[in-house]
């Protein structure tokens, strides 16, 4: 188990998207070690829901999470019976417009709340009132979150050219 000072962060697909984007994997080595290695330290979780997302996709990432499918935690009834509430406070985060019955959205928000010890959302998403995404839905319910770059930073890491 991780150190009970050290955060656990639970992941969502916008930032782990964001990764591949701007941090190759081809270029960026060391940011992709980095993150199997909190996932080694049992730091680094996420949800089926964002599995599911991802594997829309192809390429780099969608491999990447199959070789940590063990990530992306299952639903659990607790976060069932969470998922209402964080829904009718927050029905941008159901996914209404789509086909599925929820986005994952708020799986990870249910996630973070029903683990031993809260989980710190990392999210791309913008924190703007007016979109109801996950920062804003993260607030309400007394989730700690950040953006990736936040998460670099918190675990100190830095990439520097080498030659």
């Amino acid at each position: 188990m991780p150190d009970s000072q050290q955060i656990v962060y639970c992941v969502d697909s916008s930032t782990l998207m964001n990764f591949e984007d701007k941090f190759p994997p081809d270029i960026f080595v060391g940011l992709w070690d980095d993150l199997s290695q909190l996932i080694d330290g049992e730091r680094l979780v996420s949800h089926r829901e964002v599995y599911e997302e991802i594997q829309q996709g192809s390429g780099f990432l969608t491999d990447w999470v199959k070789q940590h499918r063990h990530i992306f935690m299952e639903h659990t009834e607790e976060q069932a019976e969470l998922i209402g509430q964080i829904v009718d406070r927050f029905p941008a985060l159901s996914g209404a417009s789509k086909t599925t019955a929820y986005e994952a959205d708020p799986w990870l928000i249910a996630q973070s709340i029903c683990q031993d010890r809260l989980l710190t959302v990392v999210t791309d998403e913008s924190p703007k009132p007016q979109k109801r995404r996950i920062p804003v839905a993260c607030d309400a319910f007394g989730v700690p979150w950040m953006n990736g770059y936040q998460l670099l930073r918190e675990e100190g890491w830095k990439y520097v050219r080498a030659r």
